[in-house]
């Protein structure tokens, strides 16, 4: 949770007052024991984006319904990102 905290305001410029953990994947499991958990955040507050200077990265609000269109669409293709958006929404729908 704290390392989920930390990559949210490093990464996206925002730090969470909620956090739900919704679950734990996988990714490869004939290749590999990694495993990444999935947090829901929200409730957001602007802070301090500190991105290493290897990074880039440019944060975009979307609609969570904007996002699933778009991975219909194969606009967002990463599988983490597909399967988080799907865990999200799962738990807002209840």
């Amino acid at each position: 949770m704290e390392c989920a905290k930390r990559e949210l305001v490093e990464e996206t410029g925002f730090s969470a007052n909620n956090w739900k953990k919704l679950g734990e994947i996988i990714p490869l499991p004939g290749y590999s024991d990694e495993r990444i958990q999935i947090f829901l955040a929200t409730k957001l507050e602007p802070a301090k984006q500190n991105l290493d200077k290897d990074e880039v990265l440019a944060v975009h609000e979307i609609k969570v319904d904007d996002a699933i269109d778009m991975i219909h669409k194969g606009a967002i293709l990463d599988g983490k990102t597909i399967i988080g958006l799907f865990m999200a929404t799962q738990w807002l729908d209840r």
